[in-house]
């Protein structure tokens, strides 16, 4: 045991505290080394637990009731079978690995709770409630920062990748605060120090105010639509539980003080930080939010309901065990009826869920959850007193914010959100049970079969991960135009299952190496994994095409259109080019009316610059295509040319407002 402020506390709780502080400050835990972490993490909590609480006849009888166990269990099983039988298994391993951690972790968190001090006064999740308010106030910090002096408008903490400009994640930022405020709460006004008398009195909770008050004026910073939402029903939500305990009007009167003078701050430290960005770059105005006038304009809303639509629609095709994790990215497209409306996921938690990996998983996550919740709430409910049932209320509310805007945006992808997220469903679980007098050999089958998940999960990631970094090597590589490098580090990746876009980086470089059979055998290789990519149709399409066998390369050409038109305009390109080598021109006279709504569209989405299209291969390929059709129908040819005209110089003004817009000053 190690002494930690004056407390006795273990080891591996220490590591596992500061797993929790690395994957939030790390990019949010959006990096695939974040999965991996929590990987070697879950390994060593349960492993650990297995072999030091086997030994204790009282430990080891401590077990998960069955209903829950079972149903944490079954979604990881299910993901797990999704997976097996996926549509896209280049992707979705990292999904695999992320569940049965977070659900095995939220297992470990239940016993470190039964049969002791449950949260928030045992020792554990003491210093959790200190961490997590100490991690969430420095990423505040660190936030401002980078709102201040980046030109990103949008408020993010540190769930952003400094590589790329377009990587900022403000909505996931938003989104961990709505689980993690109730916590700073926590942490301010009751573990933060003990309360003094007169002035010092005053100092300490003008202090704690001061502190909250600017965690929240971050959240507002991130100008996220949907989380103010579900922040405003949070509030209700714990002003309904609070009312049970709390009837009298002075109490009352108090709680409105403290909230009006919280509102105050924070709206003043809202307008302090935005004055300090506006000396430096443009800041956006609320109000350009509220009436969808901003860049991004309505389509975040009608984008996010054809999304439903769709997982809808693909979840009822595939019921018992969807797509394959991770599929949406590729399965969306086919159904996609705008330029460049696609997304990683559907928008809702609940719908991920059923498209990719069955309906029946969605049912277990549900019910797993809700389970979770209503014994939460009834038990806080029944409880009269206040001061013992408000952290049990406190966690409620963070639960049930963060699960709300799941519903309408999905970032449980981020393990600085789904880790804290299945400790605090943990923490909520664990205050409502006792250690009941449970058969020994249900306990005991209970952590074998948890030791062995875990185990075959590191040996899998061990496995992986080995060749993750060889093809990264090769990522690397092939950015900087080391093609020859990129390569070799691609050969050596070869054996790996989580193969992501290796084949297709490797079919580009053979390509144009002029290599094409090696070229079209990495395809191949790709599509045995994964058949629903317009970009690998596409590349084989080119690949038939420069063979000159052009029959094979109007079917690739066509599969890539039905699944990508909307996303790559260079698949129409590269499909008339060889119906024109074809002489088919009469059948491009037949779907003339569709190819002119499609570079309609496409002129409209890069007028608005929808996306960032304009700084896409899109533009290129645009301009060739419209060329195309001035000379296929001459006596139109102006109206195409206008249409590239249009495009080529908006891109160009686009793209040098870009080039000399200051790049920030942190990087």
């Amino acid at each position: 045991m190690l002494s930690w402020r004056k407390q006795k506390i273990h080891w591996v709780d220490i590591v596992f505290l500061l797993t929790f502080a690395f994957v939030v400050l790390w990019r949010g835990g959006k990096s695939i080394d974040a999965t991996w972490i929590l990987v070697g993490m879950a390994t060593l909590a349960i492993g650990y637990s297995f072999f030091n609480d086997i030994k204790d006849k009282k430990k080891r009888r401590i077990s998960i009731p069955a209903i829950v166990w079972f149903a944490g269990i079954g979604f990881i099983v299910w993901t797990i079978l999704s997976y097996i039988f996926s549509s896209t298994q280049n992707y979705g391993l990292d999904e695999i690995f992320r569940t049965t951690s977070l659900v095995l972790l939220f297992f470990w968190i239940i016993r470190k709770g039964i049969g002791t001090k449950s949260f928030p006064d045992d020792i554990f999740s003491q210093n959790f409630i200190r961490i997590a308010g100490i991690v969430t106030l420095f990423a505040s910090s660190l936030g401002v920062a980078v709102y201040i002096f980046q030109p990103v408008n949008r408020f993010v903490g540190p769930f952003f990748d400094f590589r790329f400009h377009t990587d900022y994640w403000p909505n996931a930022w938003a989104q961990y605060l709505l689980l993690l405020w109730p916590i700073v709460f926590l942490w301010l006004y009751m573990h933060w120090s003990k309360k003094r008398k007169g002035f010092h009195n005053l100092i300490d909770t003008l202090t704690r105010t001061i502190l909250f008050a600017f965690v929240l004026s971050t959240f507002f910073l991130s100008y996220s639509r949907g989380a103010a939402i579900a922040f405003g029903g949070q509030l209700l939500l714990l002003s309904a539980m609070v009312y049970t305990h709390l009837k009298s009007a002075e109490e009352w009167r108090k709680i409105g003080y403290y909230v009006l003078s919280v509102l105050v701050i924070c709206m003043a430290l809202f307008s302090s930080i935005n004055e300090l960005r506006s000396n430096l770059f443009e800041v956006l105005e609320v109000t350009q939010k509220v009436t969808f006038s901003a860049d991004e304009g309505k389509s975040s809303v009608s984008e996010r309901r054809q999304f439903w639509s769709q997982a809808i629609n693909f979840s009822l095709e595939k019921p018992i065990f969807g797509w394959g994790p991770y599929s949406f990215r590729f399965v969306q497209p086919h159904t996609q009826s705008g330029v460049l409306a696609t997304s990683d996921h559907p928008h809702n938690v609940f719908l991920k869920f059923a498209m990719e990996r069955g309906v029946i998983s969605m049912i277990l996550f549900i019910f797993l959850i809700g389970f979770v919740l209503f014994n939460g709430i009834k038990k806080e409910i029944n409880n009269k007193n206040l001061k013992e049932a408000l952290p049990g209320l406190l966690l409620i509310t963070a639960l049930t914010g963060l699960l709300s805007h799941n519903l309408i945006d999905y970032n449980l992808q981020f393990v600085g959100i789904s880790l804290p997220f299945w400790i605090l469903l943990g923490f909520l679980f664990s205050r409502s049970q006792e250690n009941k007098n449970i058969a020994l050999s249900f306990a005991i089958f209970q952590r074998w079969i948890e030791v062995i998940l875990v185990a075959l999960m590191f040996l899998f990631a061990i496995y992986e991960g080995g060749y993750l970094v060889v093809s990264s090597f090769g990522r690397h590589a092939q950015a900087k135009g080391q093609y020859r490098t990129a390569m070799q580090w691609y050969e050596r990746a070869g054996g790996e299952w989580f193969s992501r876009d290796l084949h297709l980086s490797k079919a580009q470089i053979l390509f144009n190496d002029r290599n094409l059979t090696a070229s079209y055998r990495s395809i191949d290789d790709y599509l045995d994994l994964n058949k629903e990519d317009a970009r690998a149709w596409r590349r084989l399409g080119e690949v038939y095409e420069e063979t000159r066998q052009y029959e094979e390369s109007i079917n690739a050409y066509n599969k890539a259109y039905n699944f990508g038109k909307w996303n790559d305009i260079g698949i129409l390109l590269g499909k008339l080019r060889v119906q024109l080598k074809l002489n088919r021109q009469e059948e491009i006279n037949k779907s003339r009316e569709e190819i002119d709504d499609i570079i309609i569209k496409y002129t409209n989405a890069m007028m608005l610059n929808t996306h960032f299209i304009l700084q896409s291969p899109n533009v290129d390929s645009f301009i060739s295509l419209c060329e195309l059709m001035a000379e296929l129908y001459p006596d139109e040819a102006h109206v195409y040319y206008v249409y590239a005209a249009r495009v080529d110089d908006h891109a160009r003004n686009e793209r040098e407002k870009i080039a000399s817009r200051s790049p920030g000053f942190l990087w």
